[in-house]
């Protein structure tokens, strides 16, 4: 152990532009299936849709077998055009400039590469609290136990969201774990330096 070194996995830093709306947006880019918990993303959008006072929508990009399944939920509760299953996403770069706040409930992660790409647009995490998360989570978000309630869940991200300084800042702290840990000039660098 005392000889082993991490070098994450890098991406190319991409620049956030943000597209002005009224209206905030929490998003996930992942397969629909029972490894991302879905489900519970819907549940946790319902829940702070009927109790949060923010003008806010909910977008989860991707496609995958529960792709179907989780339309027909959203149309069962009558959150048409406040949650979307948008399926396969061909503009990545396009899908995070759209969003405020990047929110996984997955059961377990490795390295979860969307939410890196989320970190490289400076955009705050609120993110389940399994391996692969938890080394995302510094100062820029939260993690959340999925043993918790969607009340619990919610009120959480509520308070975080209302705070717009607070969400500048997690947003700012996001780019930077990304900066240090994520980029790949510096994946590159690391691995120049072991094989030196």
């Amino acid at each position: 152990e005392q000889r082993s070194i991490v070098i994450y996995n890098g991406i190319k830093k991409m620049e956030k532009v943000k597209v002005s709306m009224d209206t905030l947006v929490l998003g996930n880019l992942a397969r629909v299936d029972t490894q991302k918990n879905p489900e519970r993303f819907i549940e946790i959008s319902e829940y702070i849709l009927k109790n949060s006072e923010i003008p806010i929508k909910f977008i989860f990009g991707g496609d995958g077998p529960l792709l179907e399944n989780m339309k027909s939920l959203v149309q069962s509760k009558k959150l048409q055009g406040k949650v979307e299953f948008i399926g396969n996403v061909d503009d990545i770069n396009a899908f995070f400039n759209r969003i405020d706040g990047y929110l996984s409930t997955s059961h377990y992660e490795g390295l979860p590469y969307s939410v890196v790409e989320a970190a490289s647009f400076g955009i705050p995490l609120f993110l389940s609290d399994v391996i692969g998360h938890n080394e995302m989570i510094h100062g820029n978000g939260i993690l959340f136990d999925l043993q918790a309630s969607n009340e619990e869940i919610g009120e959480a991200i509520i308070k975080n969201m209302q705070r717009e300084t607070l969400v500048k800042e997690q947003g700012e702290e996001s780019f930077k774990i990304f900066e240090r840990l994520f980029e790949e000039k510096k994946m590159v660098e690391k691995l120049i330096d072991l094989y030196n």
